[in-house]
């Protein structure tokens, strides 16, 4: 498969990695770990591990003192549909709550942005109401920033969605649950495993009620 399948492999990545004959995720998962250290930094390694099914945990778990996390991610075909752009948001929120529980952080703000295919920007960010790496909570907020945002429509789609996190803390594995919601502890390590090895669209967290 080309190597613009790989989630998170925007167009930018995708042309740097043909400039070094990394066409497909086979010549992605045989290229030497420092080709890509050093074309992409960090992310090049996760992108390899990724290639390869390989688990990616401990190359999160390093970076110690983080301040924030962020995730980009430039789409090959742009988005516009209500329930397209609803399912990136869930997949970047997804990656970077799997980052901030690798990191044993939990985060206090989040940060949600979308660049347009004329390349102006839309943005809001959120303080949530209390600590957290759970995929459920990082969704409601984002989709609570989104419906303040600009949305994109037929005529002008979306091209690019990040997410950030930050007011990043060390997870102390305590939640406040309150009495009037129904709230379930959810097995993420678990998942987490799963996804680092079959790939991120393996499993996913039900949102209904």
């Amino acid at each position: 498969m080309p190597v613009s399948k790989l989630w998170g492999v925007g167009r930018r990545n995708e042309v740097r990695m043909h400039v070094n004959r990394i066409r497909t995720i086979g010549d992605l998962a045989q290229a030497p770990f420092g080709l890509l250290r050093k074309e992409f930094g960090i992310n090049g390694i996760v992108f390899g591990r990724i290639a390869r099914g390989e688990d990616t945990s401990e190359i999160f778990r390093k970076v110690k003192k983080e301040k924030s996390l962020n995730h980009f991610h430039t789409l090959s075909v742009p988005l516009f549909k209500h329930e397209d752009v609803l399912n990136e948001i869930r997949r970047i929120g997804e990656f970077i709550c799997r980052k901030m529980r690798f990191k044993e952080l939990v985060a206090g703000h989040v940060y949600l942005a979308l660049r347009f295919e004329d390349l102006t920007y839309t943005s809001g960010s959120l303080k949530l109401s209390q600590y957290t790496n759970d995929d459920r909570e990082i969704y409601n907020a984002s989709l609570e920033i989104f419906r303040h945002m600009r949305k994109p429509n037929a005529m002008l789609q979306g091209r690019q969605f990040g997410m950030g996190v930050f007011d990043l803390h060390l997870d102390t594995h305590t939640v406040n649950l309150s009495l009037f919601e129904k709230t379930s502890a959810l097995p993420f390590a678990a998942l987490d495993k799963l996804k680092a090895k079959f790939g991120e669209d393996v499993i996913r967290v039900g949102l209904g009620s």
